[in-house]
């Protein structure tokens, strides 16, 4: 008989580092994902990104799998992408997520970044929000368009869970 594959498990421990719209969906990420460690906050651009990964490094909690959630508030030189990933070296698995914003003037631009990056990194994997949000205009807030409402900080939270491979019940 033929050996029917198996969906990989899904990490055990992961490692958060976003801005704004990861700090709304915090408490939903702890809920569907327990052991993590969530790094978000609000106005964070990549060129932050180094200083954040040094630290939780040097605090052990760095996991073999990062969710990286920046690109938001800023377009960022690749060189900028390529640095925070070769820090996470080959040994990580890296999801990053790509941003949306309804009138986000760079989201194009930095997804584009993003996905050359996927090209470059065998290890890097994505998480692409920026498909999956317009179809939910009730997770997004109307009066700016890029943050998350409270039916949304549970909307993205699994959108993250199941791209890393959890099983996440939603209710219908």
């Amino acid at each position: 008989p033929t050996p029917v594959p198996t969906e990989p498990a899904p990490p055990e421990r992961v490692t958060f580092v976003g801005d704004s719209i990861m700090v709304a969906a915090e408490s939903q990420l702890y809920e569907v994902i327990p052991d993590c460690v969530v790094d978000a906050k609000e106005g964070r651009q990549l060129v932050e990104a180094m200083d954040i990964l040094r630290r939780l490094e040097s605090e052990g909690q760095l996991y073999g799998t990062v969710v990286i959630g920046l690109g938001s508030n800023s377009p960022f030189p690749i060189e900028d992408g390529e640095e925070v990933l070769d820090f996470l070296g080959e040994e990580r698995t890296v999801y990053w997520v790509t941003c949306y914003g309804r009138y986000l003037d760079w989201q194009d631009e930095v997804n584009e970044l993003i996905w050359t990056l996927d090209e470059e990194y065998d290890n890097l994997h994505l998480l692409d929000w920026s498909s999956v949000a317009p179809e939910h205009s009730e997770w997004i807030r109307s009066d700016d368009g890029i943050h998350l409402t409270p039916d949304g900080t549970v909307g993205y939270a699994a959108f993250v869970a199941e791209g890393l491979g959890y099983d996440v019940e939603t209710e219908e």
